[in-house]
């Protein structure tokens, strides 16, 4: 898959929309509900209808893959009777209760990463698909470092120490400004990357000018060590 070099402590929501993929839960439910959809169209003497109708009634089958699927759709509140006249929209139902419960407002509000990136990185929620398109590993890791909040910037590094550096001293340490190092910064503002970004007159190229932000960065603080 995708080595991305990623922190340990990114949160699995985020790897999950960043490399496009889909909870187990989310896959066993779509199938299920195609598979209840394809039974539906059977005669009841056929046996995929009689072998679920006996998963479903057998008093001592306490757990299993009937069993455990239906109690998922329970949970994400996803109501059969919605989805399965929906064929061809089984799976966009399935992803949205996904987003809809594990991007939950309330429960946003102690949790940073998350909330930064819904309101600032993806506020759409939309999987992304550059991984798939990009053809260097180094832009690949550079462009997931900057929407996941993987990085060495300070605004991220300050969470690293005991104790944590507070936010409004997490100053850049290249330009003496005074001004917070965050991603925006970084981007678009430090005039130690001015040289850079005059280079590169719009972002489709986004993947090379991080490269070059970073090597540039590493080039001076190895100069400083």
């Amino acid at each position: 898959m995708y080595n991305l070099k990623i922190k340990r402590n990114t949160p699995y929501p985020i790897l999950l929309i960043e490399v496009g993929l889909s909870l187990i839960e989310s896959l066993a439910m779509t199938r299920l509900l195609l598979y209840k959809h394809k039974l539906n169209n059977i005669g009841d003497h056929r046996l995929p209808e009689l072998a679920l109708n006996s998963s479903q009634n057998h008093l001592r089958l306490k757990r299993g893959w009937y069993k455990d699927t239906r109690a998922w759709l329970n949970h994400w509140e996803i109501d059969e009777n919605v989805a399965l006249p929906n064929i061809n929209n089984i799976k966009n139902i399935v992803a949205s209760k996904f987003k809809e419960k594990m991007w939950c407002e309330k429960d946003l509000a102690d949790k940073r990463k998350l909330r930064y990136y819904k309101e600032v990185i993806n506020p759409t929620l939309e999987d992304q698909k550059y991984l798939s398109l990009l053809t260097s590993s180094k832009k690949e890791i550079n462009i997931a470092k900057i929407r996941t909040n993987s990085h060495e910037i300070h605004s991220e590094m300050g969470h690293w120490v005991v104790p944590k550096t507070p936010w409004i001293e997490r100053f850049c340490h290249l330009y003496e400004n005074m001004n917070i190092k965050d991603e925006n910064h970084f981007l678009l503002e430090c005039p130690v990357y001015n040289h850079i970004r005059s280079q590169f007159q719009n972002y489709s190229e986004l993947g090379r000018f991080l490269s070059k932000l970073f090597e540039h960065r590493n080039k001076i603080l190895n100069q400083t060590k």
